[in-house]
């Protein structure tokens, strides 16, 4: 059995790249299926992720003022992704079009769709293709997410094609209540690829040895609010650890404000080699929180506020709550630390949704 994935491999964020990766070796190494990852990449996505955008408003001129001062760095991390995704994932050439990554997809015998935020339809570099519209092919959806506020997807557009999979599950409770007024089938609930795997599959992608000296907590965050900002500085404070993160968008020189560390040129490899050496991890991140929880760390998950009470996030609050973990939420105006973190409970019950998430893709592929 031939199958091809379309999923967002090709952005230069981490848990996109590992998401990719993961399912990969899950489908090849696990269920012993014939797999490539279809490299489908839009020019808006290309666009969104170089490190000089192509300017068409204000917003684009300034963002880019923001990468001069670490141009030379922001090439090797652009060189470094776009390594890892030529050594460790199988895939097709480039593809730029939806009308050649469509005909691609016809010469499979099973399509995959996901996992990540590929039906986001307010993504930046969504497109209809992630739907795979008008291909004669069984297609399977695994772990599909649609972003923070599943509610604001805008799905029913795509109820035709979304139809017309054999089998759909999704990473969020929230996702699975949005599709179930459209969907004539069943929705699975299953696991984020990243997941799938333990620490012992990821630690040949990075170096044994810390790429930082001494005691640090690593932040890990895409949207840099304040409300995080301030939160890991006072946990920097509290703890008298230093922080370091690594580039993830054009607002992280943010970070530097309230005293992080950025490492500007860092991938994949550099991202996974902070989070496995960190003594705290403080994120506002879906990956970040589950590397965390696939490295077993002592982790913190910051959370914006709205009003007086905690801001939810769909992707992030589900899982710790599958994991009994929902205590693990954290805001700047708490005064005190939250406690040193075991697993034994949360590994019995991450072990059942593994086995579940398995058992979902195995029957939905025919394995």
């Amino acid at each position: 059995m031939k199958t091809g994935t379309i999923t967002f491999h090709a952005p230069n964020n981490n848990g996109s790249f590992l998401q990719a990766y993961a399912l990969q070796q899950i489908l090849v190494k696990e269920l012993g299926v014939d797999n490539e990852i279809i490299d489908f990449r839009s020019v808006k996505q290309t666009n969104q992720y170089k490190t000089f955008r192509p300017i068409r408003c204000k917003n684009d001129l300034l963002k880019n003022l923001a990468s001069l001062p670490h141009y030379r760095k922001l090439n090797i991390r652009y060189a470094r992704f776009e390594d890892m995704r030529n050594r460790y994932l199988m895939k097709t050439g480039c593809i730029v079009s939806e009308e050649d990554t469509l005909k691609q997809a016809s010469k499979y015998d099973v399509l995959i769709a996901g996992s990540d935020q590929i039906w986001n339809t307010g993504a930046p570099d969504f497109s209809p293709a992630y739907f795979l519209p008008n291909v004669d092919k069984r297609k399977i959806a695994y772990a599909v997410s649609c972003g923070s506020v599943a509610s604001s997807a805008g799905l029913k557009e795509y109820e035709g094609t979304i139809n017309t999979f054999e089998g759909i599950s999704v990473r969020e409770e929230a996702v699975k209540k949005q599709l179930q007024s459209i969907y004539n089938g069943e929705i699975g609930v299953v696991l984020d690829p990243t997941l799938l795997l333990d620490e012992t599959d990821y630690q040949p992608l990075y170096q044994k040895a810390s790429v930082v000296e001494g005691d640090y907590i690593f932040y890990y965050s895409i949207t840099y609010s304040k409300d995080s900002l301030k939160a890991v500085q006072k946990l920097s404070e509290k703890t008298g650890l230093p922080v370091y993160t690594v580039f993830t968008s054009f607002h992280t020189s943010l970070s530097e404000r309230y005293g992080v560390k950025v490492l500007y040129d860092g991938g994949p490899s550099e991202f996974l080699n902070l989070l496995a050496h960190a003594k705290i991890v403080a994120t506002n991140s879906f990956h970040g929180t589950a590397f965390s929880l696939i490295f077993h760390k002592n982790f913190y998950h910051l959370c914006d506020m709205e009003g007086e009470k905690m801001k939810k996030d769909d992707r992030i609050d589900g899982i710790l709550e599958r994991l009994g973990l929902a205590s693990r939420n954290y805001c700047y105006q708490q005064e005190q630390l939250l406690p040193d973190l075991t697993y034994e409970k949360a590994d019995i019950q991450m072990q059942q949704l593994r086995k579940e998430s398995l058992e979902w893709l195995k029957t939905a592929l025919g394995c």
